[in-house]
């Protein structure tokens, strides 16, 4: 049941109060989980700060596999591999030696997992591509990962403000540490340790609801979120709301005008009107992502921005559908993301890429199935169908 958790100082938790970083948090939940009865996994730190895949690769051996866990973590940022002084050299070297660990590692017997590249204080646009372009690769690899880019960036690849330890531009806070966290799905140990595999992308499903009066799909992320990104496909002919979101105290929602373009009520309030028609029956790709360190939500339809606002909202559950929705509508591929996303990474989704890095909800939505709203992410959570109707 032991997680070994190898990686530079990041993984080590420089910068946080008492070194509690994101490992630190991620174990002290493993903790809580097992007290409610999930398996008792348990983090071994063998991370060493100033590390890159070079150095990881001649300890492999000693501390990877002479830890003798079940489970390894490798946590590695393209910035100790020297991507701002070496550019696509740092790169190259980067991906292959990942490639490599990630190798030795499954044949060794472990199950893997990757914590994705993050920014840097001094990182400049260059910099920031690479990790965002490494980024997109690990996306697609036969492994959970997690997206701790979309979890603390300011969108230019740095520290969001505040969550910066001091000066020093290499590491952030506690609180930084504290998004990172919130980017790990919680139950991804125990899919694993289920035998679940890497969901496979499909298109060819939809759900229809009974009627405009057929109740709501609902979907609570495990633990409580901070960055998240929601992603679904729609095609309809009408006007109405399709998702609510509701948070501790309020509910925001998304909703087609009476114009066919998209409208975003955040919980305080704020609004964001998109200009892409989307009740014209073909099918569209809506997606919401929550930069919560930055504090700011952007809204997307295939890919294309629509508007952005600035908040910060800590959602508790997502519904699609509900009574106010509209009459006649399919549903299809619902994605729920643990972290933000970035223009690329929406292009992509909009590309129809399956992307994975903290995703806890892949559900086809597959009315001709008989588990209609099963969810095939490397998670455990679920989504409760027991308010909702179908044709």
């Amino acid at each position: 049941m032991k997680i070994s958790f190898m990686g530079s100082s990041v993984m080590y938790g420089t910068g946080a109060d008492n070194l509690q970083g994101y490992a630190y948090q991620f174990n002290e939940l493993l903790k809580k989980r097992t007290a409610k009865g999930s398996p008792a996994f348990y983090r071994s730190n063998v991370s060493v700060p100033g590390d890159n895949t070079q150095r990881v690769m001649k300890r492999f051996e000693k501390d990877g596999l002479g830890d003798c866990s079940a489970y390894i973590i490798f946590g590695l940022a393209l910035g100790n591999e020297g991507v701002h002084e070496n550019g696509q050299a740092a790169f190259d070297s980067y991906k292959n030696n990942l490639l490599t660990l990630i190798q030795k590692a499954k044949s060794a017997g472990k199950k893997v997992l990757v914590v994705n590249s993050y920014g840097r204080g001094d990182f400049n646009e260059k910099d920031y591509n690479l990790v965002k372009q490494l980024n997109l690769l690990i996306h697609e690899w036969d492994l959970p990962s997690i997206n701790s880019l979309g979890a603390i960036d300011n969108g230019y690849g740095k520290w969001a403000d505040g969550y910066q330890n001091g000066n020093d531009l290499y590491h952030p806070n506690s609180a930084g540490y504290s998004e990172m966290f919130y980017a790990f799905v919680p139950s991804v140990f125990d899919a694993l340790r289920n035998g679940k595999t890497r969901p496979v992308y499909t298109h060819s499903t939809l759900i229809q609801p009974k009627s405009k009066h057929a109740g709501e799909l609902r979907f609570r992320p495990d633990n409580g979120v901070h960055p998240f990104t929601t992603v679904f496909d729609i095609a309809t002919s009408k006007n109405g709301k399709i998702m609510t979101i509701k948070t501790a105290s309020a509910t925001g929602s998304l909703t087609i005008n009476k114009k066919g373009n998209l409208v975003y009520k955040s919980p305080s309030g704020e609004m964001i009107t998109g200009k892409t028609v989307v009740n014209n029956k073909k099918w569209h790709r809506i997606a919401l992502t929550h930069y919560h360190a930055r504090g700011e939500s952007l809204l997307y339809v295939d890919g294309i921005l629509q508007g952005s606002l600035s908040e910060k909202t800590e959602a508790i559950t997502f519904a699609l559908h509900n009574n106010e929705g509209p009459s006649n509508i399919s549903y299809r591929n619902w994605f729920f993301y643990r972290s933000g996303m970035n223009a690329e990474e929406m292009s992509a989704l909009a590309a129809e890429k399956m992307l994975q890095s903290s995703l806890e909800l892949y559900a086809p939505l597959d009315q001709s199935s008989a588990n209609p709203f099963e969810n095939l992410a490397q998670s455990t959570t679920q989504i409760d169908a027991s308010a909702f109707s179908m044709k």
